[in-house]
């Protein structure tokens, strides 16, 4: 099945002009995945659906956002797919491993993705940096920690009010309809 399928499988539709890119992000995963072990997906059909299409699943809230705050990013999923289809969305990624910035950071000059920083650090201790306190309308995380200790970890990049002027921080099960 190809990116495109799945996507509509899901309702969810990307602009032509992003098919590109989001293939090119899985060629330089799967063949920087060769050398340097990013992720435990290799398979081009396994990234698709499990980096591209999950991360995808978020259009609807990434696209009423202004800044996201990717937390534990890995090798940039959600956040390099999420600004790819979302080219306005101002993207911090932040994760503690520098061989995954390093993978971030090429994506973003090769695709020349503006507003995308990719930050090796530990999100703990960017918790009292001016610049990203209270800056965000939403923050990312996949597989990180528990829900709970997520919600601490957010709590203080979150702006007062998120998108669409609804309370910042969701729980499972309570999302808001779109």
């Amino acid at each position: 099945m190809t990116l495109q399928e799945m996507l509509l499988h899901l309702d969810l539709r990307v602009a032509q002009e992003a098919n590109t890119p989001l293939e090119k992000l899985v060629d330089e995963l799967l063949r920087w995945n060769s050398r340097r072990n990013l992720t435990a997906i290799n398979e081009r059909p396994a990234a698709l659906e499990k980096h591209l299409v999950d991360s995808l699943t978020l259009l609807p809230y990434a696209r009423q956002a202004k800044r996201l705050l990717d937390i534990g990013s890995g090798a940039g999923f959600p956040a390099l797919p999420l600004k790819i289809v979302c080219p306005d969305l101002a993207v911090v990624s932040v994760d503690s491993v520098g061989k995954k910035i390093d993978f971030q950071r090429h994506v973003a000059r090769i695709l020349g993705l503006d507003q995308f920083t990719a930050i090796h650090e530990r999100i703990e201790t960017l918790q009292e940096h001016p610049d990203l306190r209270y800056g965000f309308d939403l923050v990312t995380a996949r597989a990180l920690c528990s829900l709970t200790e997520l919600v601490v970890l957010a709590e203080p990049f979150l702006a007062e009010v998120g998108p669409m002027g609804l309370p910042h921080v969701v729980v499972e099960g309570e999302w808001p309809e779109l």
